[in-house]
């Protein structure tokens, strides 16, 4: 049985963006300074909002999965980012 009130699926979600941000800067297959984003053929603004998106997520992480108090406003902040 599951002794949480924190969705596993806000954790999950977290991970999963901060994984896509590693992979989508990590290198791609144009050489030095080319990126995976690029092979995705997405735009630099694509790569930035990602980036952005895991900022904001990145710092939740830890007190969802230590079920640490977080206020009302942080978790709608949350739940708005994972849409």
């Amino acid at each position: 049985m599951n002794t949480t009130n924190i969705p596993i699926e806000i954790i999950k979600a977290i991970i999963y963006l901060i994984a896509l941000d590693d992979l989508q800067l990590s290198p791609g297959s144009g050489g030095v300074g080319h990126h995976k984003w690029e092979d995705w053929m997405w735009t630099q603004e694509d790569s930035e909002f990602v980036t952005s998106i895991r900022n904001i997520m990145e710092q939740f992480l830890e007190p969802y999965q230590n079920k640490k108090n977080i206020t009302i406003v942080q978790c709608a902040q949350v739940k708005q980012a994972v849409k």
